[in-house]
């Protein structure tokens, strides 16, 4: 894995964390390629805890190739038992992902609102509660 691609811990729950910010098209193409190759690769590991990401696309412009590549990193995690993906960006760089709803995609502007979402998703998940 690169420095842009790391999993990281957030009260229990493992989170792989996309960091795509600032990155020129080319650079943020080669990235969403190792994170679909990541998932892909984890595909096959028995897991009771759900598939958790997070994207930053901060300072990024989401193009009609990024777009598709989103969208087979979104069928890629649909092939986990339970996963939900945190995107995290200003308003304008969020706008392409809002183009579609889903239930499992979270959009917002903090990497900290994102990683509570994230960490409810798990607890849903697996049926645990919040105090």
């Amino acid at each position: 894995m690169t420095e842009r691609i790391r999993w990281t811990d957030c009260e229990g729950c493992t989170i792989l964390y996309v960091d795509y910010s600032d990155l020129p098209e080319e650079a943020y193409l080669d990235t969403m390629e190792e994170a679909a190759q990541l998932l892909r690769a984890l595909q096959g590991v028995p897991s009771d805890a759900p598939m958790l990401v997070m994207a930053n696309v901060v300072s990024t412009r989401t193009t009609g190739r990024i777009a598709d590549k989103f969208r087979e990193i979104t069928t890629v995690m649909g092939g986990f038992k339970g996963h939900a993906h945190a995107v995290v960006g200003e308003r304008r760089a969020l706008k392409p992902f809002a183009a579609v709803p889903r239930p499992d995609m979270y959009l917002t502007g903090t990497e900290q609102d994102a990683r509570n979402w994230l960490v409810k998703q798990a607890k849903r998940h697996t049926g645990q509660h919040s105090a």
